[in-house]
């Protein structure tokens, strides 16, 4: 699985939780002192954000309990360069000295070698990269183009919608025969409309759509209820009835099940995400983000092709000497088929000894024919 911003994210939370009880004074104190929940919670929270998350995400607290002595904090992460969230929790000490990552059970764990074997196995399988297959998926741009963005997306994400005006300076820097685009549908399961606006890009792609249809949605981002799917439908020409059985019928829905399995076989973790001939980019990035690996490509690609060409050149090139070599022989062949050809006009050592108009060959003066 290739490593996403947020996974690394996620990765420093759990790391440096632990470290995070140094800054809280070392080891707990199960005495008397107490202080208020809020006030521990508060703290803990404000470290985390501050000297942890850095601004690359949010710790929020979604509830705070007793439990076995600590306090109980359910904390939520939400990313803030990708729509992308993560539930976790930690504890306190009552004292509010001490911070705890989240608890592990080890009431079943077995440290056995057969165990690690098989957990390594399983890591070294993720880190093969996937072909993506975009097969029957949209394309926007000439699909032979040098380089090919394929882009995961859900069309309720705020981020992907920053990421589809920036998709449309792409469009406009670069030409169709340089970047073709691929949409892959990527509906996040915390977004109530995400499920059917995908479907409803798919049911307009059956109609030849598919990109008029997505811009709306992405332009329109804050109505995505069913009957604004359809109204979008009506706006853009579509046979509505064909749209609307699409739709309310749910056969579409394999189809998004496919682009989101393809994308999780790719370390997709969250919107939007993009890979560029296969380099991934995650989040919405800035358009000189794109055009700095846009341009890479394409100047690898050029190069490539003039190599190609040499190649080509210099294998026309032998083609034509063998073809001269060819005709030579073609043409001493001929010559000596004339010569065996010919009368004999008398015996000869060299062509001395021959006649006007003959030549020794072997031992006899052969006429020559024209």
């Amino acid at each position: 699985m290739r490593p996403t911003l947020f996974w690394k994210v996620t990765t420093l939370v759990f790391l440096i939780l632990f470290v995070g009880a140094i800054y809280f004074n070392g080891m707990p104190s199960f005495g008397s002192t107490t202080v208020d929940s809020d006030q521990a919670v508060e703290t803990a929270v404000e470290f985390i954000n501050q000297n942890m998350l850095m601004g690359l995400a949010t710790a929020e607290v979604q509830d705070i309990t007793e439990d076995q002595g600590m306090y109980k904090v359910d904390l939520i992460i939400v990313s803030d360069t990708m729509d992308y969230t993560e539930e976790f929790t930690s504890y306190i000490t009552m004292d509010g000295k001490l911070l705890f990552p989240t608890a592990v059970d080890l009431t079943e764990f077995e440290a056995t070698e057969e165990v690690v074997d098989e957990v390594v196995d399983e890591v070294v399988d993720e880190v093969i990269p996937t072909e993506i297959d975009y097969s029957g998926d949209p394309v926007l741009g000439n699909p032979d183009a040098p380089v090919t963005i394929i882009e995961y997306s859900d069309f309720e994400c705020p981020y992907c919608s920053r990421a589809y005006w920036t998709m449309r300076l792409v469009e406009e820097d670069y030409t169709a025969d340089q970047v073709k685009i691929v949409f892959k549908n990527y509906p996040l399961s915390f977004h109530s409309f995400a499920q059917k606006a995908a479907e409803a890009s798919e049911c307009a792609f059956d109609q030849d759509m598919f990109w008029e249809y997505h811009n709306l949605l992405f332009e329109n981002q804050e109505a995505l209820a069913v009957e604004n799917l359809k109204q979008y439908a009506i706006d853009l020409g579509l046979d509505t009835e064909t749209f609307d059985n699409c739709l309310d019928s749910g056969e579409k829905e394999s189809e998004v099940e496919k682009d989101f399995n393809d994308g999780l076989a790719e370390g997709v973790t969250g919107t939007p995400a993009f890979f560029i001939n296969g380099q991934s980019l995650v989040g919405a990035q800035p358009f000189e983000s794109f055009a700095e690996i846009i341009d890479a490509e394409l100047a690898l690609a050029e190069t490539t092709e003039e190599e190609e060409e040499e190649v080509v050149e210099e294998e026309e090139e032998v083609v034509e000497e063998e073809e001269e070599v060819i005709e030579e022989e073609e043409e001493a062949t001929e010559e000596e088929e004339t010569v065996v050809e010919g009368e004999v006009t008398g015996a000869c050592e060299t062509n001395d000894d021959c006649p006007s108009g003959s030549i020794c060959f072997g031992d006899e003066c052969i006429e020559i024919q024209n």
